[in-house]
């Protein structure tokens, strides 16, 4: 670890892991699960309207990477574990492993058949941008970037690309990944 730096030039980067992403992982790992249902290449606001997560949801077998994607903490640990509890204001709690998260984003790479450079270049590149608003700058107008023909699928792919650094950077040094809502 290095002495943390406090200044305003210190170089610090910063990877978020939107509620989209989050989303569309869990619905790709749904889908993954239940081949049958095709994985919409649009993310709907609600994933639990698709039949791969609502019939996972209501058979209680929300279980594997759908789980893993959607714990409230993270741990370090080199042995795939999870386990569910209830908050002390009665909420459902899930902890998993960052062994159980490498674990589920192997399995979601297979998937989505995206290799680890992939990620790497992802994460150098920065995330996708699905804005298609008109942007100026000093009176030039940038070109509209247009939306992704698989929205889920990159959104995924940033996702997991954040997840993977958490991961790493855990079992780096110990520390406790908890999701903020």
């Amino acid at each position: 670890m290095k002495e943390w730096l406090t200044g305003i030039d210190a170089p610090y980067e910063v990877w978020q892991i939107t509620a989209q992403g989050i989303s569309s992982l869990v619905l790709c790992a749904a889908c993954a699960h239940r081949p049958e249902f095709e994985r919409p290449k649009k993310l709907v606001r609600n994933i639990e309207t698709h039949p791969a997560v609502s019939e996972a949801a209501a058979q209680n077998y929300y279980l594997g990477p759908m789980a893993i994607f959607e714990s409230h903490m993270i741990v370090p640990g080199l042995e795939a574990r999870i386990c569910a509890d209830r908050d002390p204001i009665d909420r459902d709690l899930i902890i998993t492993t960052t062994a159980a998260l490498t674990f589920a984003l192997d399995a979601m790479r297979d998937y989505l058949e995206v290799g680890a450079e992939d990620l790497e270049t992802l994460i150098k590149n920065g995330p996708p941008s699905w804005d298609t608003q008109e942007i100026t700058i000093n009176g030039d107008a940038l070109p509209e970037v247009p939306p992704p023909d698989d929205e889920v699928r990159d959104y995924a792919i940033w996702a997991m690309a954040c997840l993977e650094i958490a991961a790493k950077t855990s079992a780096l040094n110990g520390s406790v990944l908890v999701r903020d809502e």
